[in-house]
């Protein structure tokens, strides 16, 4: 059975989870689907939560691939990218292509 083309999601901020049109039309909202109790014990992502002293939350893309070497390297890739993108605000770390141009002005 061929599946009905996705919709197109207007806010960017909602990831598109591969349902048709009719399938989010099916779809029950969480509010009508849980009892007031459950529902009030619910979390929304990001909402209610509080980032640690000194630190923002921040939304941004990274490219797959970017994202896919990360997170090969193991558990707690955000600390490492926190980490990287600390030591090159701070010039503590030279981007390769930063360093590839800098090493040619010498030569």
């Amino acid at each position: 059975m061929e599946r009905e083309a996705k919709s197109q999601n207007e806010d960017p901020e909602v990831e598109d989870a591969g349902l048709s049109q009719a399938e989010l039309d099916e779809m029950i909202p969480a509010r009508e689907f849980f009892d007031p109790e459950t529902f009030a014990t619910l979390v929304k992502v990001g909402e209610g939560q509080t980032p640690a002293a000194g630190k923002a939350r921040v939304t941004m893309e990274i490219d797959l691939d970017t994202l896919a070497v990360l997170k090969a390297e193991g558990p707690h890739w955000k600390e490492r990218v926190n980490r990287i993108l600390g030591e090159v605000a701070t010039g503590r770390l030279v981007p390769a292509k930063a360093a590839r141009a800098a090493s040619r002005k010498r030569a």
